[in-house]
């Protein structure tokens, strides 16, 4: 996949606020709403700093039971916080059980310190229609979103396609499968462009508005590069000054990636480079050379596609490690966060970790890396052999016509 379908809120500060739940009645509270259809329903709340979503801390998540419709929801509120909730009628769920996430299925609000937020809306078949008092950003986003509403319910239906393909009863040939998830994401990919487009055209309208800054903050590099000038200058030093800071960084290093993808063709020598291992020796690649066949996978702890192809790249290291040799090269991780993949998940291969912050020194982008997983197949003597972004069976399929 291209993409993984997530919603893009991924954290927040654990124990940055004082939380208190009701499940009925008015009055001052941070968020309040009646919502028609939903009765005594549960809600799933989802909040984060938007320092934490900088930060990539833990998402927190509760539950608060309706009442009639009716609900009530209060924070401690010390800084800009996202809150997103979402009644249990509209919940879907992954392949593996856990909540799967749609901004076409929840209100997205975000509270200031003393704001108290106003929900009114109704439960419709997968999209929850609501309208937002008491926050600028919230209204804004209440009101916009209903011009893609047409869009986000699609590539809800993309998600959850996907996702029937991975349930515990498909007997689908796993080369069927892929196929069939790939023109899925394709197509997802195409829904969340005119999506963007949407959001692209409200930025250039609305320059000064927060909700701007922060549709600007979600977008993909090339997205970016496109919309940040028409962006007020005091909007971008505004609340979500950090996230658009962030995606800057992303923009500039998604430049270079780019001028360095005609260096990571086949046939070429795959270009040296010097990381730590888990002994916290250096490794570089040259000490491989004249060995075995190679395979480079750039990973991170939180990328989920990665986890679940570690069973087949045991099965296969297990099966060729006389001839192959695996070097894995996680990205985007801390220290900490390497170290407990590694033990967690069994990776027995050659681990190193790529931390470098520096534009010039990160591998991930000496070697174009544009998504994760990424394989790099390399021969003994140093060549790139071929290139494999994302989980397929391709890539198994080549080392097996490689090294049987």
């Amino acid at each position: 996949m291209k993409r993984n379908f997530s919603i893009l809120l991924v954290s927040a500060i654990a124990g940055a606020m004082t939380l208190t739940l009701v499940s009925c009645g008015g009055g001052d509270h941070t968020v309040s709403g009646r919502i028609a259809g939903l009765d005594n329903d549960t809600i799933f709340v989802e909040w984060m700093t938007l320092t934490g979503m900088v930060q990539r801390a833990e998402l927190n998540t509760d539950t608060v039971i309706a009442s009639s419709g009716r609900f009530v929801y209060d924070l401690d509120v010390v800084e800009p916080t996202i809150i997103c909730i979402e009644p249990a009628s509209l919940v879907k769920r992954n392949a593996n059980g856990s909540k799967m996430q749609s901004l076409a299925r929840m209100a997205m609000l975000m509270v200031k310190p003393g704001e108290k937020i106003r929900v009114k809306g109704s439960v419709e078949p997968d999209y929850l229609v609501y309208t937002a008092e008491g926050s600028a950003f919230s209204v804004e986003n209440s009101a916009h979103r209903l011009a893609y509403r047409t869009e986000s319910m699609k590539y809800d239906s993309v998600q959850r396609a996907i996702n029937a393909y991975y349930s515990p009863g498909s007997v689908m040939p796993a080369v069927e499968r892929d196929s069939l998830v790939k023109m899925l994401s394709d197509e997802g990919e195409k829904v969340f462009a005119a999506q963007n487009a949407i959001k692209g055209e409200y930025i250039e309208a609305n320059p000064s508005s927060e909700l701007s800054a922060y549709y600007l903050s979600r977008m993909s590099t090339d997205e970016f590069g496109k919309y940040y000038e028409h962006l007020a200058a005091e909007t971008r030093e505004g609340v979500f000054s950090g996230m658009l800071a962030e995606r800057e960084k992303a923009y500039i290093w998604s430049r270079r990636i780019k001028e360095n993808e005609a260096k990571i063709a086949e046939g070429l020598a795959a270009p040296d480079f010097t990381l730590k291992n888990l002994a916290g020796e250096d490794t570089s690649l040259s000490s491989f050379k004249g060995r075995k066949y190679l395979v480079l996978d750039f990973w991170g702890s939180w990328c989920g596609w990665c986890v679940k192809g570690f069973p087949k790249m045991k099965e296969y290291y297990e099966k060729y490690n006389r001839k192959l040799e695996i070097v894995g090269i996680d990205c985007r991780d801390s220290e900490e966060k390497w170290r407990a993949a590694v033990e967690k998940n069994g990776l027995g291969w050659t681990q190193l970790i790529d931390e470098g912050s520096d534009i010039d020194k990160n591998v991930a982008v000496l070697y174009a890396v544009k998504g994760y997983p990424t394989k790099i197949i390399v021969s003994p003597d140093l060549k790139i052999v071929k290139v494999f972004a994302g989980e397929s069976e391709d890539f198994y399929q080549t080392l097996d016509k490689l090294l049987k």
